[in-house]
């Protein structure tokens, strides 16, 4: 998906809000911020196209725990439950309605 989001928001950048260790992972909070340039194309997840409006938007903060193998990151996990966390609330953000 950063294809899609990279054509679609030429200037997103991620906003780090706080940083905090929990044991041997890494609690990360943070957002998503760009300006809607070019429609977005989510075909590769059956959601179709979402026309651009020009608009800058702020996406909700979100919650990930970051976990390492050795000084390499191994995985990250979203901790954001509910119907607005992951991809609704993408969506919701835009201001698009797919459903």
């Amino acid at each position: 998906m950063a294809k899609p989001l990279q054509s679609a928001f030429p200037d997103l950048s991620v906003v780090i809000e706080d940083i905090r260790e929990d044991g041997d992972d890494v609690l990360v909070t943070s957002h998503y911020s760009g300006t809607f340039a070019n429609d977005l194309d989510l075909s590769s997840v059956g959601m179709g196209a979402i026309p651009a409006t020009g608009k800058g938007i702020v996406f909700p903060s979100q919650r990930d725990r970051v976990s390492f193998d050795g000084d390499q990151i191994a995985e990250i996990h979203n901790l954001e439950t509910g119907p607005d966390a992951g991809m609704a609330g993408f969506i919701k953000a835009l201001g698009a309605d797919l459903g």
